[in-house]
């Protein structure tokens, strides 16, 4: 008789998720017996829940002075070939609004290596601890051979949860201005707070004002944010009809046409692929596309 496949949804996750999160206050039990029923359902098999929740289990035991995942990403697909770091979606997303019905980074969740490493990655920056991990990491990024410069996304997956993290993150960034970091964040009244205690954001930081946010309708906020000395401008996402989408890496005038259209005609589009928008540099960590809007459908 065939084992029935073991199935990790979004439900799981959740649950998963809150039980980390309340670590400081319940402490690790209830999460390390949450991680042994996966263990017990999916089996450690290599390559399963089981196996990636018996690696995260190892790293809130102490077992190893190594980290199980790696913090940052190493940009090495076609997708997105920069330097990343990413976290829990939604739980760290204070501006999120309209964006968590089509939130691209839980489809994540189907790669339990994905997750777990998002996972990590929040479980490190809830503690001072953990943050002094992830700062080690960044202070050893290297440059490739024969560049000055290194692109870092922060945040492809999660975003500022709250103005700790983001001060954590500016006071990093002032420290190494040859890594050229950019993202696209909703937690708008965070970076306004920072702005308001008349901190100074570093130049080598671009923000993208990304549509979706639960302060988007709110002019007064929007024309502060884009105010911000880190600013570059917004990234909107717009739905277009299905007969004019086309597969990222082979966007068709068609498609170009029905996304600009969709933000009355004044936009560059995204074509999917990051580093491939223009033959100098990428638009959204660029200051030449200050002010500009960039704009993708959907997806």
């Amino acid at each position: 008789m065939n084992k029935k496949k073991y199935v990790f949804n979004k439900a799981l996750a959740l649950e998963l998720v809150e039980l980390v999160n309340s670590i400081e206050t319940k402490g690790i039990e209830p999460v390390l017996k949450a991680l042994e029923d996966i263990e017990k359902q999916s089996g450690n098999t290599k390559g399963s829940w089981g196996y990636y929740a018996n690696k995260f289990k190892s790293l809130l035991l102490d077992k190893s002075d190594s980290i199980p995942f790696s913090i940052f990403a190493s940009g090495g697909n076609s997708k997105l070939p920069f330097v990343s770091f990413s976290t829990i979606p939604g739980a760290t997303c204070p501006g999120a609004g309209e964006c968590l019905d089509f939130c691209y980074s839980f489809k994540a969740w189907r790669y339990p290596a994905a997750f777990f490493r998002q996972l990590q990655n929040f479980y490190l920056m809830n503690s001072k601890e953990g943050r002094e991990v992830i700062a080690n990491e960044f202070k050893n990024l290297k440059l490739k051979k024969g560049k000055s410069f290194l692109n870092l996304r922060l945040y492809v997956d999660g975003d500022f949860k709250n103005i700790n993290e983001l001060t954590f993150w500016m006071n990093l960034l002032f420290l190494r201005p040859e890594i050229k970091a950019y993202g696209y964040s909703k937690s708008w009244k965070e970076f306004l707070i920072y702005d308001s205690l008349k901190l100074t954001f570093p130049e080598n930081y671009k923000l993208n004002l990304s549509s979706g946010s639960l302060h988007g309708a709110n002019q007064d906020i929007k024309e502060r944010m884009n105010a911000l000395s880190c600013t570059r401008g917004e990234f909107v996402a717009v739905k277009i009809a299905k007969e004019f989408d086309a597969p990222i890496g082979n966007r068709s005038k068609e498609y170009n046409r029905a996304v600009r259209n969709a933000v009355n005609g004044k936009a560059f589009v995204c074509p999917g692929l990051c580093g491939s928008c223009t033959p100098n540099g990428h638009a959204c960590g660029s200051e030449r596309f200050k002010d500009v809007t960039i704009a993708i459908a959907t997806h």
